[in-house]
């Protein structure tokens, strides 16, 4: 490869510029609205969602489950604008903004649609209501409706479900009743909070792991849980910020005897198809590269392993270039060993 095709050198490509915000700070792209009939919408909206929430904590009493003592509601912007997230939180009345994130709609995958997950406790129902009223029926000193700026800036709202809570990709969601590990992250660090989250999740029959981390505004546990868990877990708690899949870490690998790491690199080797052909090189420039492992020799050949200084040799003198020409070589390393599947690499590396 290193003879094939002349190496490609970039001369003289910088260019300074000066750097400049992509919006300027208070302006907000908002959705222009019919004021009577946005406000008719809301309203409906907001009844229906405490209805059903209602329902849903009558319905667990009644079977004597763990309920909340409030809801959580998923507020989602127009498409292609803003959603005022900031003004959807009071702290001082207990409504907590949990999460915000953005998705992009299969009819129009250009535009992006930002959604909010919003608690709301049992008694401040009509605080979001209240706002809806005056937005309707109250001007500002500017002869502006009141709570324009948020009340145009949501589209729609509903009761929030699992998805409104899974911040990982929905493919990794536990579907039917397999189980699956799973961050649950919960707002606040108080232990109290924990322990409480601990007992819900003891009744519902989650199995959650003794270790814990905590974060500003956010404590995380390990839990083992269906789908359906999941939901009675958001239908029982008040603490509930997100779930996540949780990810076996190269820890796992890392710390195997060096025979068990052979027995998954040999695994791994066997699923290995290299294309000898290869028209595509890639150089890492990096301290060398030790190509004698199973991984890399493949794709790596002796007369592709190259020094600036003869003297140095072609060997990696400090352990980084080799690790790098695995990462070239592989990607994440971590989803090969995980999987089953055929591993093709269809480029090779100079060193």
């Amino acid at each position: 490869m290193a003879t094939e095709h002349p190496h490609i050198f970039l001369r003289n490509m910088e260019e300074a510029a000066e750097f400049t915000t992509p919006r300027r700070g208070g302006d907000q792209n908002i959705p222009q609205r019919p004021r009577q009939a946005h406000s008719v919408k809301l309203r409906r909206q907001w009844a229906a969602i405490w209805a059903k929430a209602r329902g849903q904590q009558e319905s667990r009493t009644a079977v004597s489950m763990p309920a909340r003592y409030g809801i959580y509601v998923e507020f989602e912007g127009a498409p292609g604008y803003d959603l005022i997230t900031k003004s959807l939180e009071d702290r001082r009345s207990g409504i907590r903004l949990l999460s915000v994130y953005t998705v992009h709609p299969e009819n129009a995958p250009e535009q992006e649609i930002t959604r909010a997950t919003v608690f709301v406790p049992t008694g401040k129902e009509e605080h979001f209501l209240r706002k809806i009223n005056e937005f309707a029926q109250k001007e500002t000193r500017k002869g502006n409706p009141k709570h324009a700026t948020l009340m145009q800036s949501v589209e729609d709202m509903r009761l929030a479900v699992v998805e409104s809570f899974w911040r990982d990709h929905l493919d990794l969601l536990p579907q039917g009743t397999n189980c699956a590990w799973c961050e649950i992250w919960l707002r606040g660090t108080e232990e109290n909070a924990e322990q409480h989250f601990r007992e819900i999740a003891t009744h519902l029959g989650v199995e959650v792991q003794s270790r814990v981390l905590r974060f500003p505004e956010r404590t995380v546990l390990l839990g083992k849980a269906t789908r359906e868990q999941l939901t009675s877990l958001i239908e029982s708690s008040s603490d509930i910020a997100e779930f996540r899949r949780a990810k076996e870490t190269a820890g796992f690998f890392l710390e195997l005897e060096n025979k068990d790491q052979t027995e998954w690199v040999n695994e791994l080797h066997s699923r290995l198809s290299v294309n000898p052909n290869a028209r595509v090189g890639v150089c890492v420039l990096d301290t060398g590269a030790n190509n004698g492992h199973v991984l890399l020799a493949p794709v790596l050949a002796d007369s592709d392993c190259h020094s600036v200084e003869a003297d140095w040799g072609v060997n990696d003198h400090r352990g980084h270039g080799t690790l790098m020409c695995g990462v070239v070589a592989y990607g994440d390393l971590l989803n090969a060993l995980q999987h089953n599947g055929p591993i093709v690499v269809g480029h090779c590396l100079e060193s």
